[in-house]
């Protein structure tokens, strides 16, 4: 039986060898058939003579009974171009290189738009397909119109927070990167063209350039009332990294590492007619960089902002204005001595208010001389510090200035807190998120007691927590000044964290029954990005005794913190 398989397998295998011999040998015979042309024919929409207020979606299908449709070229032609009669003009068609290629049957064309919104222009569209062989179909054409409304430019975001454009608006910082609180210049833009686009706006292109920066004096003044930027270069402008176009599909630019100086901003929407906006939109803005970044050889190290407000009432804890005399120059000399005796410079930014409801900021060109600002708020009447960063310029300018990586030390009574009544219980606030308090100060809330109706205060003294610093007593013939033995309305504070480290608790002349006997009183915090420091004093350190040099020893060890990063 295995002998009787062996030989069919081997009859099998000869017979396949001879067919395939044979397969070989074959030749075949009479004419290659001629390859026959593909068809092209339109669809039945658009109709013939359409107008359209957009560019043209068409449909056409090719046929090819020998192979398959490979690709669809089509070109468009003014009719001015075309004349009378448009199956004469085929024979005048570009070459293949200048129409479109598409592999779809249905394809959104490009008609040409009239310059005069009032007018309707007709052109043609001419089609051909070609097959696998390269053979080409028969042209096609078919006519059409375009009307066009331009596009409208319009800027949304945009530094400085204006809509004028001839204003400069807010003056803004500018950093060489971001930061996790500084995110950079950004300016969004749109089109739109609700003419020809009734419901959904369609993806425009834009150009975009910023020219500047102007920071000269006669260059500041000349930007400011520039209206044209023609025969300016931009320092900056749009490109289509993968076309080179200069027309981008981006709605929005972050802008880093500006120079110190007036910018202006310019763009343009086009349609997809590729008809511009003629009115370009446009923005003026003053980016201020640190002085301790552009020119640190040049940078000056702390200004005093004096939110202290005077009063003309001789009432128990109120600073006066000239009791004794020239009290606000008393303050500025004690800080300058502090400070300067610390091995620092200073410089002032003195409002000595009255009856004002706010400080007034310190401007951003001018902050940014500055490493470090001290805020003196020896009153206690005036929340300067407390609103929402949003609804208080004076926490505003403070805000931007931590979030660049400034340093702020604030000294003085309810800095961040409202006035509250002067019931005698406790009276107790806390700092909405949006405050300046618990952002950067790392501060939930203050506690205080009323304004004491007799010369006698409940703080007498600061208990310090820390090995450094020792105890501070108050400064009797200072606090007189006051009309006051010990200082009214210091509040205590509590931290949001452990974040935060506190230096100072709450000393009263009464221990046994105050309710804020050994509670902060002076806290100092830096985030773990290490981006701006902060530090709360809630009494006033010029009311606190120097005799031997202890509010010195303050100054120079918080000083030496804030500007020259050492340990405490």
């Amino acid at each position: 039986m295995k002998y009787k398989l062996i030989i069919w397998s081997a009859v099998i295998g000869l017979a396949i060898v001879a067919i395939i011999a044979g397969c070989e040998k074959a030749e075949l015979k009479g004419d290659r058939v001629a390859n026959i042309p593909p068809t092209i024919s339109w669809s039945n929409v658009p109709l013939p003579d359409s107008v359209f207020r957009s560019n043209a979606k068409v449909y056409w299908f090719g046929k090819d009974i020998d192979g398959e449709i490979k690709g669809y070229y089509y070109f468009v032609a003014l009719e001015s171009q075309v004349g009378a009669d448009p199956d004469v003009y085929i024979n005048q068609l570009p070459e293949l290189s200048q129409w479109h290629y598409t592999d779809s049957t249905v394809v959104t064309v490009r008609l040409y738009a009239p310059e005069n919104e009032q007018d309707t222009l007709p052109q043609y569209v001419y089609a051909k397909c070609v097959d696998n062989d390269g053979a080409f179909s028969n042209t096609i054409y078919r006519r059409f119109s375009r009307i066009n409304h331009l596009p409208v430019t319009i800027l949304g975001d945009c530094p400085g927070s204006t809509t004028d454009s001839m204003a400069l608006g807010d003056v803004v910082w500018c950093l060489p990167e971001t930061t996790s609180l500084w995110k950079g210049l950004k300016v969004t833009w749109a089109g739109k063209d609700t003419i020809d686009f009734p419901d959904d706006q369609p993806d425009f292109d834009y150009e975009w350039k910023l020219y500047g920066p102007y920071d000269t004096s006669s260059g500041i003044a000349n930007a400011l009332t520039l209206a044209d930027t023609a025969g300016h270069t931009p320092i900056n402008s749009s490109l289509d990294s993968t076309t080179l176009s200069v027309w981008v599909k981006d709605k929005e630019h972050t802008f880093l590492d500006l120079r110190t100086g007036v910018y202006i901003f310019v763009v343009r929407v086009r349609d997809d007619a590729q008809a511009p906006d003629p009115t370009a939109a446009w923005r003026k803005f003053m980016a201020v960089e640190p002085v301790w970044i552009s020119n640190p050889a040049d940078v000056r190290d702390v200004i005093l902002s004096q939110a202290t407000e005077f009063y003309n009432a001789a009432l128990p804890g109120y600073p006066l204005r000239n009791n004794p005399p020239n009290f606000p120059d008393s303050l500025i000399a004690f800080y300058t001595t502090m400070v300067e005796n610390s091995g620092y410079t200073i410089s002032i930014f003195d409002t000595a208010r009255n009856n004002q409801n706010y400080a007034p900021p310190i401007p951003v060109e001018v902050l940014a001389k500055f490493r470090m600002v001290i805020v003196d708020n020896l009153d206690f009447s005036k929340p300067d510090l407390k609103d929402p960063i949003s609804s208080n310029r004076y926490c505003k300018a403070f805000n931007d200035y931590l979030a660049i990586g400034g340093k702020i030390w604030v000294i003085g009574r309810q800095a961040f807190c409202a006035s509250l009544s002067t019931s005698p219980n406790r009276e107790r606030e806390d700092f909405i998120p949006q405050s300046l308090a618990y952002q950067y100060f790392n501060l939930s809330g203050a506690s205080y007691g009323p304004l004491n109706s007799t010369p006698v205060a409940e703080f007498n003294h600061a208990k310090s927590i820390l090995p450094v610093f020792e105890n501070l007593f108050i400064d009797s013939l200072r606090c007189a000044q006051l009309r006051q033995f010990g200082i009214s309305k210091v509040d205590v504070v509590e931290r949001s964290s452990g974040l935060s480290q506190t230096l100072f608790t709450f000393g009263s002349i009464n221990a046994d029954t105050s309710h804020y006997e050994d509670l902060p009183v002076a806290v100092r915090f830096e985030p773990t990005s290490r981006l701006y420091k902060t530090a709360y004093f809630s009494f006033p350190l010029y009311l606190m005794d120097n005799s031997e040099g202890q509010v010195q020893h303050i100054f120079d060890v918080m000083l030496a913190w804030f500007l020259d990063d050492q340990p405490i």
